[in-house]
């Protein structure tokens, strides 16, 4: 996946998420909603470009979400993680947990996580390491750090 010339920079506000906090993080895309629900499985065997289902459960991945999907509702959380400053702060929780140093996103994914909703981040840490992170819907929030659900090194 090539980078994107819009991409952003970011580093995570100054005393948010503890000593680590100045961990920055970089976006190489959009945010999609791939209505995907991801198994430890999935993620385990992730490749950076498509993270995801296998080619059985493609109406699964192509099941598009519009704003308002009763999947991804208010009542599921996820909404205010849409918003830059919500999605910001939560990607900085998730650099700061992960202690890699500055990370690279190359997916953000409105999805969810063995029936949950669920923020599915794919980056490559600063040592050059592949992972996929599950976050919940307090992710971002004080106190909440990355309100990690489930993570791990992909390849």
């Amino acid at each position: 996946m090539t980078a994107q010339s819009g991409r952003d920079e970011k580093a995570a506000p100054t005393g948010a998420f503890g000593p680590l906090a100045a961990a920055a993080f970089r976006t190489t895309g959009p945010a999609r909603r791939s209505g995907t629900d991801y198994t430890p499985e999935q993620l385990s065997g992730a490749t950076r470009s498509e993270p995801g289902p296998t080619s059985g459960s493609s109406a699964t991945a192509s099941a598009a979400l519009a704003p308002g999907d009763e999947r991804l509702s208010e009542g599921a959380g996820l909404d205010r993680l849409t918003g830059r400053e919500a999605l910001d702060a939560c990607l900085g929780a998730i650099s700061s947990e992960h202690a890699g140093g500055a990370v690279t996103v190359d997916l953000i994914d409105y999805a969810s996580f063995q029936g949950r909703p669920a923020l599915v981040v794919t980056f490559v840490d600063a040592g050059g390491g592949r992972w996929a992170w599950v976050s919940g819907p307090e992710c971002g929030v004080p106190g909440s750090g990355a309100d990690t659900r489930f993570s791990t090194r992909v390849g």
